[in-house]
């Protein structure tokens, strides 16, 4: 056991200095700020830590736009988000104004699942609609959070009604653990290690396949209660993981799928989960020690004073988009019910358990699948989404596309518009077919 950790103290060792050396020589070229700094920069390291932040300054000096575009997206430039005190002020008023719409066109419905959890859903009834899109959003996350994205289609005139559970443990759902199924109105979001709190935001789940037990049910609700047939699903993160499964599970219920950097792999201390053996003995004696608690380094995670990139290095993991990387924020601070904190282990297992589970039976979706695979992203591995974009071809070759969404981070949706414009458009085409 000593010998372990002395060798990941040796490898983080390594890791941290190369990052530090290639810090000194990114700020030598940030200090020049020239095409021919950057270029010289990415050309001796490619595949530095700071290398997608050169290529950004090199987006700037080189006046790169987005392409032009059939459809009208909301730009990140409409908005701003500036600090005031500990709070987040929305200084354009453009967010407002998107979220007016999302209160304004939006309606809450719930239901119980089976074990007695409460899941409550938006949905936006678009007239005239014969299908419908459902959402399923990624860890930490609610339904609130896709309210741009709901703005950009319905503003586009999306003929599809629109439906985003909120998962189990998240946003308006009941919480599953502590006293508190619900947000307290007296409680300060911004006072994170109060104990009714840092339980209220702890992200839970007992088992991967409980989401999915949920998003089968809210499908049924969708199609029985709701009246429409087709439908198609948008799955973001650990939602694209449980749209797959479910599609797996359910393989005669979906039209389509789009996933957003889907969880089909983990991301460990050393790779993709499949290879990465310790994170996995690691996570698998939290689970079984504290499987209720939080994970390492978890309980005192908050979203609220996490920064953006720094010159020197890149220190969030989301979005290359300063206004929604703060809009994200925002969003915690305005709708503090949905507002979520750090994994517990169990959550943490459940993911590693359920990714090999969805990359074993890829093979039975049988639906057209649009994948986004993001180039820098932190959270899922690429190899799962190869897994199983290949496992769907392998009886029709053109069922599943992965669309590698170049210098981009996690969140496609969240990224600034040069990325989000293309990816909303491959959306809106996908679905128009």
């Amino acid at each position: 056991m000593i010998n372990f950790f002395l060798t990941v103290i040796l490898i983080l060792s390594a890791l941290y200095n190369c990052s530090a050396n290639t810090n000194a020589e990114y700020i030598k070229a940030k200090s020049l700020n020239t095409t021919q700094s950057y270029e010289v920069f990415l050309k001796t390291y490619p595949n530095s830590p700071q290398a997608l932040n050169a290529k950004l300054q090199l987006e700037k000096l080189n006046g790169v736009k987005s392409k032009t575009s059939s459809y009208k997206w909301n730009s990140e430039n409409s908005f701003s988000v500036t600090k005031d005190g500990e709070r987040f002020k929305d200084s354009s008023g453009q967010l407002k104004q998107v979220f007016d719409f999302y209160k304004a066109q939006s309606k809450r419905d719930s239901f119980i699942t089976t074990d007695g959890v409460k899941i409550t859903y938006d949905f936006f009834q678009v007239a005239g609609a014969k299908q419908a899109l459902v959402i399923s959003h990624g860890t930490g996350e609610s339904s609130i959070r896709y309210a741009e994205v709901v703005y950009d289609l319905l503003k586009n005139k999306l003929p599809y009604s629109i439906f985003i559970i909120n998962h189990r443990g998240h946003g308006y759902s009941d919480r599953l653990l502590g006293k508190y199924k619900q947000w307290d109105s007296k409680w300060d979001v911004f006072n994170v290690m109060q104990e009714d709190i840092l339980e209220y935001r702890k992200i839970y789940v007992n088992e991967f396949d409980d989401y999915v037990k949920d998003f089968a049910q809210f499908v049924s609700i969708v199609k029985e209660k709701h009246g429409y047939e087709k439908i198609t699903a948008l799955g973001h993160s650990l939602g694209g993981g449980v749209v797959t499964r479910y599609a797996e599970l359910n393989p005669k219920e979906l039209d389509k799928m789009i996933l957003s950097a889907p969880l089909h792999s983990v991301i460990g201390l050393f790779g993709a989960d499949n290879n990465d053996y310790v994170s996995k003995a690691i996570i698998s004696l939290g689970d079984t020690f504290s499987h209720k608690g939080y994970s390492l380094g978890a309980k005192s995670f908050n979203h609220f004073v996490t920064t953006y990139d720094t010159e020197e290095n890149d220190l969030n993991h989301y979005t290359t988009s300063h206004n929604r990387f703060f809009m994200k924020k925002f969003i915690g601070q305005e709708f503090p019910d949905t507002s979520l904190g750090g994994i517990s282990w169990a959550f943490a297992d459940a993911l590693y358990e359920g990714v090999k589970d969805i990359r074993r039976d890829a093979g039975n979706i049988k639906i057209p699948t649009l994948i986004f695979q993001t180039q820098y992203d932190a959270y899922v591995h690429p190899s799962g989404q190869n897994t199983v974009c290949e496992a769907i071809n392998a009886t029709n070759s053109k069922l599943c596309k992965i669309k590698f969404v170049k210098d981009s981070k996690h969140e496609v949706f969240l990224e600034r518009d040069i990325v989000r414009n293309e990816v909303m458009d491959d959306v809106m085409e996908f679905l128009l077919k």
